[in-house]
């Protein structure tokens, strides 16, 4: 049973199944096997000659680049797999392997027609593309250096309403001061003027018992040195219960996030550390803010860029990632530099948006995850996801102002992403002639 229409010319045989191929249809052995029976059954009339002997080792087949190889190209060249000269199979045994691939090939061709469409939302984008994931790294996020060595007390106890887990650094490698980073680390949840953390905890366990608070909760973590800079995770939360006098009912306190301690600087980072000026860091945020000021010492460094968090008692706490490449007029240079030490330029970084797409048309939406690496204002081995029912769609991308565009076949249907990088606003995505939008954030 061939794939393609036997009345057409070779040519335009080939033309087709190489749209077959690239629109994930067929797989690089279905491929194969019906271009052998193209080219076998076309070969002008000859005098029958003896079977070609199987060659002592097979050819290896060309694969998608990965790792060393991407470096050099960011999307693999698929013309050159149809062009490419194999020994065909003239055996028996060689003919019946290729109908009974040809006969599993209609059937994924109409199982994939009737997936890949964009009239469902069972159907949405659930092709692979390639049908093989080797092009990309699935790895996120970074890794602290080794931890050097450090002299923690654990403190893990119930003091009162107050649950109490923290690791308490009595000396820690690589730090002066090592009474200063404990103020800083106290200072960040409450104005309690003391670098014993025994003190600070009392203090929180008679305040919470004054106000007749239900429960609270600090928590301390040294995630490990980051660069120049030893990183704590910080946690606090309080429920004060029906609230102090001119307060609403049900008021908390809530405060959490990574500090960063910069022994150079001899405390933690602020607006005034990673920008030219702390009054450039909050003109540049009051285009995403609209009014509210965010906290000038609360922010998570990632590979990809800074996000930024604020925090108030009468609105939701608003999180924003932003990217380095746009903050880069704002960033001071020694910040950069600081940050090129752990995220080089001319390295490939990791980068995934998690969030959910969307389709007004059969009111339904789906969790999806986007990833790819970037390097500058390059980006390769993008892979589109859907969460809901696994399938991939591994497409080319470029970076245009705010967005990354990504391209690829979602079955034969053109699909583009255009994923705005401010993740405080809505995405768009079109399959065909099918409009959708994505709601994501950096994960």
């Amino acid at each position: 049973m061939s794939i393609t229409d036997k009345n057409k010319p070779t040519i335009e045989r080939l033309k087709d199944l190489q749209q077959l191929y690239e629109a994930g249809i067929l797989n690089k052995e279905e491929m194969e096997a019906e271009k052998a029976e193209i080219l076998g059954k076309n070969k002008p009339n000859e005098t029958p000659a003896a079977p070609p002997q199987p060659p002592t080792a097979p050819p290896v087949p060309p694969t998608p680049a990965t790792n060393a190889a991407a470096e050099s190209e960011q999307d693999v060249d698929y013309n050159a797999y149809i062009n490419e000269k194999e020994p065909f199979w003239s055996s028996t045994k060689g003919i019946v392997t290729i109908v009974a691939i040809a006969v599993v090939a209609v059937a994924a061709v109409i199982f994939g027609v009737r997936q890949c469409g964009s009239g469902g939302a069972s159907g949405a984008y659930g092709a692979d593309s390639l049908g093989t994931d080797t092009s990309y790294i699935d790895t996120t996020g970074y890794a602290f250096d080794d931890e050097p060595a450090n002299d923690f007390k654990h403190i893990k106890e119930v003091k009162g309403r107050l649950d109490v887990d923290i690791q308490w650094p009595l000396a820690l490698e690589g730090v002066d001061d090592i009474e200063q980073l404990q103020r800083c680390i106290i200072s960040r949840v409450s104005n309690y003027k003391t670098n014993d953390i025994n003190t600070c905890i009392k203090n929180f366990a008679k305040e919470l018992d004054e106000k007749d608070a239900d429960e609270g909760k600090f928590t301390v973590e040294y995630k490990g040195k980051l660069g120049d800079w030893h990183v704590f995770g910080i946690y606090l939360f309080v429920d004060w219960g029906v609230g102090e006098p001119g307060e609403f009912a049900g008021a908390s306190t809530q405060i959490t996030g990574d500090m960063y301690y910069d022994n150079e600087l001899g405390r933690d980072l602020t607006f005034a550390d990673i920008a030219t000026s702390e009054k450039a860091m909050y003109n540049f945020l009051s285009d995403y803010w609209d009014g509210i000021t965010p906290s000038s010492n609360w922010f998570e460094i990632s590979p990809n860029g800074i996000t930024f968090a604020c925090f108030s008692p009468i609105h939701y706490d608003y999180y924003f990632p932003l990217d380095y490449y746009e903050m880069d007029n704002v960033l001071s240079e020694t910040f950069k530099r600081k940050v090129n030490k752990i995220m080089p330029e001319d390295k490939w970084v990791n980068v995934k948006f998690a969030g959910t797409m969307s389709d007004p048309d059969v009111n339904d939406s789906w969790p999806i995850e986007i990833s790819f690496q970037r390097k500058g204002q390059q980006i390769r081995n993008c892979v589109y996801k859907n969460v809901r029912i696994g399938g991939k769609i591994h497409m080319k991308g470029e970076v245009a102002g705010d967005y990354f565009i990504l391209k690829g076949k979602d079955g034969t249907n053109d699909f583009q992403i255009m994923l705005n990088k401010k993740t405080d606003e809505e995405s768009t995505a079109i399959d065909g002639d099918n409009e959708l939008t994505i709601s994501s954030g950096l994960s």
